[in-house]
């Protein structure tokens, strides 16, 4: 089963606090996105600003016959507004919860006749119509019907599952897609949020529950926690046989990192999938058994997808396998009677130093240039 990504970095992305994206930062991210096999981008908000407006009026002049989006709330000056941008796909928000429409609109039958207002208007103007539906997990399923049914009468192309406070369970995602499957006849989406940590998670059990499409940030760039991360949810879909997406994975890691420079967002070094030491490996057992054969600790061999490097590096759990194909990458010959001690060196070091060893450290070991006299190091 395909799924699409709908990426949408240059809106929610960007409403992380402290990140501001340049216009020309924007359109390398559009290309970046588009080059990687991203399916749609939200674009951002056309409302917002003068800059936001002239941006994504450019972007889909650039870019005519490819799937961009706008959000919008349910105002219907947001729809006029929007509509001189030139954009096909418009995503309105729909607060569903009681708390939310209370704040944004007033009573519930407010919701809906500003609803069927915006929709009006909306079918007229627009090629495609998707509705989010947002904060739907502490939503009333007797309201949440009536909107599917409008969301029927007005042949909307898609709703979008939101998880608005990242807080929902995998078994509510499955729960709620399968109401909404019963009443509503067009494609599911999800949008989910990373407060808790399942973002993830969550998206595949949407998938799982007949998703089609998934929203993403790049790096999971988001308000609060974040978002589904595209780099995850993309390694997920294309290694695993059930699931498949136009995503390129070679070309997430540079996207991955200009993102990052862009949004002023650090990668954490162990972040999943494009983290820079996430494919270093230590423990005596796992490097024995990877000396052997790459696959025997990783789920596939990085470097063939872009990515960093499978690494072996010398530290407090080395064994004695690394220690001798270290010795020997790095050109010394060596008596298998000096390795215990070449070990007990290794390990009291990287203890010290609380981190693995680097090249120049295990050259000054095995060359005896740390106080152990072996007669046997001589440089091949």
């Amino acid at each position: 089963m395909e799924i699409k990504i709908l990426d949408t970095t240059l809106r929610d992305g960007e409403q992380a606090p402290g990140v501001y994206f340049t216009t020309e930062e924007k359109f390398q991210i559009v290309n970046f996105l588009f080059d990687a096999g991203v399916s749609e981008i939200e674009a951002g908000i056309p409302f917002i600003s003068d800059e936001n407006f002239k941006f994504i009026k450019e972007i889909i002049e650039i870019y005519p016959y490819k799937d961009i989006s706008t959000w919008s709330r349910l105002k219907l000056n947001d729809l006029e507004i929007t509509k001189k941008c030139g954009v096909k796909i418009i995503h309105i928000s729909v607060p569903v919860s009681e708390i939310l429409y209370k704040s944004q609109i007033g009573e519930w039958n407010d919701v809906k006749a500003r609803l069927k207002t915006c929709l009006d208007f909306a079918i007229l103007n627009f090629s495609k119509i998707s509705l989010g539906l947002q904060d739907i997990f502490r939503s009333n399923l007797l309201e949440l019907e009536e909107i599917l049914e409008i969301a029927n009468k007005y042949q909307i192309y898609r709703i979008k599952i939101s998880d608005t406070v990242g807080y929902a369970l995998p078994y509510e995602v499955k729960e709620i897609i399968s109401f909404c499957k019963t009443k509503y006849k067009g494609l599911i989406g999800f949008h989910g949020h990373n407060d808790i940590g399942l973002a993830t998670a969550n998206s595949l059990t949407a998938i799982e529950s007949g998703a089609t499409f998934i929203d993403t940030t790049v790096n999971g760039l988001g308000e609060r926690a974040g978002n589904t991360a595209l780099e995850e949810i993309s390694f997920i879909l294309n290694k695993h046989h059930n699931y498949s997406s136009n995503i390129d994975l070679k070309k997430l890691k540079p996207l991955s990192k200009y993102v990052s420079k862009a949004s002023g967002r650090d990668l954490p070094d162990y972040k999943p999938i494009t983290g820079e030491k996430i494919f270093l490996h230590e423990s005596g057992i796992h490097c024995r058994e990877l000396l052997k054969n790459p696959l025997s600790y990783q789920p596939f061999i990085p470097e063939q997808l872009g990515l960093n490097k499978t690494e072996i590096v010398i530290g407090s759990h080395t064994g004695k396998a690394v220690i001798k194909d270290s010795i020997s990458k790095l050109g010394y010959k060596y008596n298998d009677s000096q390795l215990d001690s070449i070990i007990d060196i290794c390990r009291s070091l990287a203890i010290k130093k609380k981190n693995f060893l680097t090249v120049s450290e295990l050259n000054k070991i095995f060359s005896s240039e740390l106080g152990v006299q072996n007669e046997f190091m001589q440089k091949k």
